[in-house]
């Protein structure tokens, strides 16, 4: 088998799901609501009122944990965990809200707990494309192991890098903004704006760049919503998001999102300018980087578009819906 028929053929089947085809029905995958033409329900499947619902639901679970965090707790260390425990909690349950009562959804194919083994295979994933990404670092010269810090600890790390950066953020941005965006303006134009917004939020970070806003905007925003696109499992981005967080800082020592310092059990020095290195905001600003992934997420969504698992935008849905006639549009 040739290399160009393994990246653009095999490599992608790896994330995809069989099951998570577009429905003949509304055209649109198992992840949105039944949305056949004409609609019964269109005001509980409006993208925008599901939207609101979860944002709503959202403000307040948030305000409730706070309150709970604020009255039982004291600033202490088993407090971190408290918080991040409630953030969590409250980005779950606001998504299961809007699955379950607006979309009428029970369980939510992309939350499925029987699809739970995809978490795997993302976690497999993530790690490998970082690692894969600080060896091209390495091999440029970018990258260099200078010594071990066996007293670092990665709690803090795998709770707020991991556990909520990967949950909260996968179900917003995944599970939310896309799906939202997907269902009204289609696949191509939701992979753009929800790739674009991803990197902008990590503007904000200490050590925020315009290099590392794009570095993630096509790192954790094009190839993880690919890949969403392919599978259509939370799971699978859950894991990817974890794994690249976690073996990026705490193995390989470099920062994570221009969150801070660079920490981690390998001590790593880095080498050359920033558009290489990265600079204080860490590997995923490296143009290196940003070039792989880029082109991997281009092969990921070739393929998409080649299974038949874009998304057009609703309004070209309803005329081809309203062209079958009432025997699929209903």
């Amino acid at each position: 088998m040739s290399l160009a028929r393994l990246v653009f053929t095999s490599l992608p089947r790896l994330f995809t799901d069989p099951a998570a085809g577009l429905r003949d029905d509304d055209l649109l995958p198992p992840d949105q609501p039944l949305k056949p033409w004409p609609n019964p329900h269109r005001f509980r499947a409006n993208a925008a009122v599901r939207g609101l619902a979860f944002l709503a639901s959202a403000m307040v679970l948030y305000a409730a944990g706070d309150a709970v965090y604020y009255a039982v707790t004291a600033q202490t260390p088993s407090s971190f965990l408290a918080r991040s425990g409630l953030e969590v909690g409250a980005a779950i349950a606001s998504y299961l809200i809007v699955a379950s009562l607006t979309e009428q959804r029970q369980p939510p194919f992309e939350l499925a707990p029987r699809r739970w083994v995809w978490l795997f295979g993302g976690l497999a994933f993530g790690a490998a494309a970082i690692a894969l990404t600080v060896g091209l670092l390495a091999l440029a010269g970018a990258y260099k192991v200078t010594g071990f810090d066996p007293s670092y600890s990665p709690w803090a790390d795998l709770v707020s890098a991991g556990l909520v950066a990967a949950i909260c953020e996968e179900l917003i941005f995944r599970g939310m903004v896309f799906r939202l965006l997907e269902d009204a303006l289609g696949s191509w134009l939701a992979v753009a704006l929800v790739s674009a917004a991803f990197g902008a939020i990590h503007l904000a970070n200490p050590e925020g760049t315009v290099l590392g806003a794009v570095g993630v905007a096509v790192e954790g925003g094009i190839v993880t919503t690919a890949v969403y696109i392919l599978s259509r499992s939370l799971w699978w981005c859950v894991g990817e998001h974890f794994a690249w967080n976690i073996v990026q800082g705490p193995v390989f020592g470099s920062a994570i999102s221009g969150s801070g310092e660079p920490r981690g059990w390998i001590v790593a020095e880095m080498s050359g300018p920033d558009w290489l290195t990265g600079g204080a905001f860490g590997v995923e600003a490296s143009a290196v980087t940003a070039f792989w992934l880029a082109s991997f997420g281009a092969v990921l969504l070739v393929a998409a578009h080649k299974s038949g698992r874009i998304v057009s935008p609703c309004w070209t849905r309803r005329k081809l819906l309203a062209a079958t006639g009432p025997a699929v549009a209903s």
